[in-house]
């Protein structure tokens, strides 16, 4: 019985080496058939019917990201525009609380 099924896996390997390099070659030729048709009409993607959805598809997700990029934008600015006006009035109050020291010191 194990040779039997030792023979028929064998039998079957050999079989899919050869669908295997027969697919490989049909693949090649697919290959280099779309190529060659790129070749001679290189705008022939854009008459399929596919085109224009994938292409509304991209566009539409190039403008989602590009909102979301603009939209961080903005809240990075406000952010820092936030810490910047916190940071001015931590100097102007220590500039105060300094003068206030400066002039109690001279009196």
């Amino acid at each position: 019985m194990m040779t039997s099924l030792k023979a028929r896996q064998q039998e079957l390997k050999k079989f899919f080496q050869i669908v295997g390099a027969q697919q490989n070659d049909l693949l090649d030729l697919l290959a280099a058939r779309d190529i060659a048709k790129l070749v001679k009409k290189p705008k022939a993607h854009k008459k399929v019917p596919e085109y224009e959805a994938t292409t509304k598809d991209l566009d539409q997700v190039m403008e989602e990201a590009r909102n979301l990029f603009h939209q961080k934008y903005r809240m990075d600015v406000e952010a820092a525009e936030k810490l910047c006006e916190m940071e001015k009035e931590l100097i102007e109050q220590r500039f105060r609380v300094g003068l206030r020291r400066d002039i109690l010191l001279i009196c």
